[in-house]
């Protein structure tokens, strides 16, 4: 389950940031997460904001990678929370270059894509595990380096991968404690956009998944929006050049709350 977030600035700046929380299973889990969420938490006053869900359903586990077109430049932020053998959670942030941290929940230190991320990284992972959320997006709102705010958003990540782990323990707890952790990442995803130049980032953004299942094929599936529509914040013929969900499971539809706008 993806929520898409596309922020714009008004002069053709943009941000795209996907939190994924997996594949089928996850229908009813995000649901009952928005449920518990009042409407501003959903929409979280920023305007104009597109929110767009997306059950791609494929297998688990799946990585992210977050990919532009050749033409574009600017910023790609993909937070993969993925069931199956494990939580595995896979970070792109695409600043002229991709970048990635990959983090594993049953590895002892992050295992990173990007060598000068690392020692921001491990810093600052260490720092999350004793800091509550709040004060972790508190300092993130004022991070203009990009790669300080990939950092904080690492920390994050991994207090939640440690929070589900426990919580699967006690299946009562577990939509509770989601539901509390998704809503800091929203707010922090949302804020942490907000301090970024706008202008790095264009509105002609697209997330194309790399998928392997569980038999260690990786397969190529491809995720856009319905090119015909124009209710999201998203350049539609870029939307239309990437393909269509190649597994045939795909729905997608805008968050009841959520105000939506033509490119």
């Amino acid at each position: 389950m993806n929520v898409w977030r596309t922020i714009h600035d008004g002069r053709g700046g943009g941000l795209v940031l996907v939190v994924d929380f997996g594949g089928r299973s996850d229908e009813t889990t995000f649901a009952s997460m928005m449920r518990r969420l009042d409407p501003a938490q959903r929409v979280l006053q920023t305007e104009p904001l597109g929110v767009q869900r997306l059950s791609i359903g494929a297998s688990y586990p799946m990585t992210w990678t977050a990919t532009l077109p050749d033409a574009a430049t600017g910023t790609v932020v993909v937070l993969s929370f993925c069931a199956g053998t494990g939580f595995v959670e896979r970070m792109s942030i695409h600043l002229g270059e991709v970048r990635t941290i990959a983090l594993d929940p049953r590895r002892p230190t992050p295992q990173l894509a990007v060598n000068d991320f690392s020692s921001q990284v491990e810093r600052l992972v260490k720092l999350g595990a004793t800091s509550p959320p709040e004060s972790i997006i508190r300092s993130a709102v004022d991070a203009t380096d990009i790669r300080e705010t990939a950092s904080i958003l690492a920390s994050v990540h991994r207090e939640m991968l440690a929070e589900t782990a426990e919580a699967q323990r006690w299946p009562g707890r577990l939509v509770e404690g989601l539901a509390t952790r998704f809503r800091d990442y929203l707010t922090f995803l949302v804020a942490a956009a907000e301090a970024w130049p706008r202008q790095d980032f264009p509105v002609d953004l697209v997330v194309v998944p790399d998928g392997r299942g569980p038999d260690g094929v990786v397969g190529t599936t491809e995720v856009s929006v319905a090119s015909d529509r124009s209710d999201f914040l998203v350049d539609p013929a870029t939307l239309a050049a990437v393909g269509t969900i190649l597994d045939g499971a795909a729905s997608s539809s805008v968050v009841p709350g959520t105000r939506v706008a033509p490119v």
